[in-house]
């Protein structure tokens, strides 16, 4: 859930807490880059709140949000840009608070500065994958019968194949894409062994 606001969280601090956050949720990939350091702006800073359906206890005109700023973003991703789709985002808002005053003997309850910073993630996204040996010297020993004997079914493309997104293994393996001749199966096969690694 988004406080609305950055509220006191600068982007280095936000930057830090997200660093943090990563490395105690998967970790940090070793060859990770950061890519992409900015902020959500606020569409209108006076009235932080309008247009959210959540509750928000925010900053008003007088504490306004850090820079008019309601989250930062930061993106990593391979270093080598090996396999473009992978990245570790992550979204830092303030989900902290004014000062709550209990004058429970005068029946007087009430918010009031300081405000209390805490960083918050508002979203944690990963795709990160490794690489398997690479491509070498090949020979397609035990395709599908079907294509093996199907003529009409080139390669249609190379790429990296990876398990289900539901899978724990995380490795990709360089491979090549064919068809069948009616275009209604995929077969992929690893350029690493020649084998037959799915199909769809």
């Amino acid at each position: 859930m988004s406080s609305g606001t950055a509220g006191a969280v600068s982007e280095s601090q936000a930057l830090q807490y997200a660093e943090t956050w990563v490395g105690n949720n998967g970790g940090m990939p070793s060859d990770a880059v950061l890519s992409h350091a900015g902020q959500i702006s606020n569409p209108n800073p006076s009235v932080i709140t309008t247009g959210y359906s959540y509750a928000v206890v925010a900053p008003t005109s007088s504490f306004p949000a850090y820079n008019n700023t309601r989250a930062w973003v930061f993106i990593w991703r391979h270093a080598n840009s090996i396999i473009d789709g992978d990245k570790i985002e992550v979204m830092v808002d303030d989900a902290g608070s004014w000062t709550f005053y209990n004058y429970s003997s005068l029946g007087i309850f009430y918010y009031y500065t300081p405000w209390v910073s805490s960083p918050s993630v508002r979203l944690y996204s990963r795709l990160w994958r490794t690489l398997a040996a690479p491509v070498g010297t090949v020979s397609m020993v035990s395709l599908a019968t079907t294509l093996a004997s199907d003529r009409s079914a080139p390669a249609t493309t190379t790429g990296y194949c990876a398990p289900d997104m539901a899978s724990t293994s995380t490795t990709a393996v360089p491979c090549q894409q064919y068809t069948s001749g009616s275009g209604l199966m995929w077969y992929y096969v690893s350029l690493v062994t020649g084998e037959p690694i799915g199909t769809h």
